[in-house]
């Protein structure tokens, strides 16, 4: 059974102060013991709680990039490839990093007449 949500200005702190912590809203439902569903709803219906969401997911974006940037400054040993796939699970890739996307090449190769020649598979 899911537990009662607090009122607005104490839950809209917890909210803020996990989002805070780097922590995503699956991870502040399941601290409030509510499912995620349970606790949007409650947003729709609250626009103090909606507002602190958003916050949240903003202020955990902020933790994720400040740990990068902290790790590479002080000269420790960070996983990158590790790091890139934790922010791309959880905000959704380069994208919502504010990254450029890759950009898109097309290369037209002429047709000379001569008809394609099967190329053997790597590592023949």
């Amino acid at each position: 059974m899911s537990a009662e949500l607090p009122p607005s200005p104490e839950l809209c702190a917890f909210v803020l102060a996990r989002g805070r912590e780097g922590k995503g809203r699956v991870e502040i439902a399941s601290a409030l013991g509510v499912t995620l569903a349970r606790l949007e709803a409650r947003a729709r219906e609250d626009a103090a709680l909606y507002e602190a969401l958003v916050l949240a997911d903003e202020a955990a974006k902020a933790w994720w990039m400040a740990l990068s940037r902290e790790l590479l400054s002080s000269g420790r040993a960070m996983s990158l490839g590790l790091w890139r796939e934790a922010v791309t699970q959880r905000f959704g890739g380069a994208a919502a990093m504010n990254a450029p996307p890759r950009p898109r090449v097309r290369i037209v190769i002429p047709d000379n007449g001569r008809p394609l020649r099967k190329v053997p598979p790597r590592g023949w």
